[in-house]
């Protein structure tokens, strides 16, 4: 009884931490698509939102606590989880292996970013993505089309779900029926476009390598060209 009363806080603790979390995926996922409108729209976008997400106060308590929180209940749960007799479904399966992704990069990614801004006052904008296609192109294409994929069905599966364990009705197509897949493929699509347009496939972009955060990378990291 005891363990099933402390499984039921920890989805619940994992649920609400999830939905603090997706309000900077969503837009996070959001300013990725807005990048198939070109550098000025991606770099636009972001720096109306920027002031928002990396305030103190939202920084901590919509970014930083909930990742935490998420990632350590998720782990949790893992070591808690029964073998299961068959497999889950295709749709809890996909959940899992995107968060594990997710959970295996996040802080890798988060170093790379926001650390950087800290570090040197250098934010990535679209020509730190550029610069990142350009010098490993066969790293970071994969990757990022991984991330932005792996962030939108991690983000829209686990909020339906966290919303339906906190008692809110979501529509049925979201658990059953092919009416889930058709939105998730074209928003997925229009990520895929807008990493993309990062290597300067959408159009013209200048020198990803004569940039602030090209230079913080290659120079004070000591990484080398």
């Amino acid at each position: 009884m005891a363990t099933t009363t402390n499984n039921k806080r920890l989805a619940l603790v994992q649920a609400v931490s999830g939905l603090a979390f997706a309000v900077f995926s969503t837009l996070h996922l959001t300013n990725t698509m807005v990048s198939a409108l070109g550098p000025g729209a991606y770099n636009g976008f972001q720096r109306v939102i920027r002031p928002f997400y990396q305030h103190p106060v939202v920084e901590i308590l919509l970014v930083a606590v909930p990742l935490v929180v998420h990632v350590a209940c998720a782990v949790i749960s893992v070591k808690r989880r029964p073998r299961a007799r068959k497999p889950p479904n295709l749709r809890l399966r996909l959940h899992r292996y995107s968060g594990y992704f997710l959970a295996l990069v996040v802080f890798g990614h988060t170093a790379a970013t926001r650390g950087i801004m800290l570090a040197f006052g250098v934010p990535p904008e679209f020509e730190g993505l550029s610069f990142s296609m350009a010098w490993m192109p066969q790293m970071f294409y994969p990757y990022y089309a991984m991330l932005a994929l792996c962030g939108l069905y991690h983000t829209v599966y686990g909020t339906t779900q966290s919303l339906r364990l906190l008692g809110v009705r979501v529509p049925a197509a979201m658990s059953r029926g092919p009416r889930f897949w058709l939105p998730l493929a074209i928003l997925g699509g229009c990520l895929v476009v807008g990493v993309l347009s990062f290597g300067g496939w959408l159009y013209a972009i200048e020198d990803p390598m004569q940039n602030d955060y090209a230079r913080v990378y290659l120079e004070e990291l000591g990484m080398g060209e």
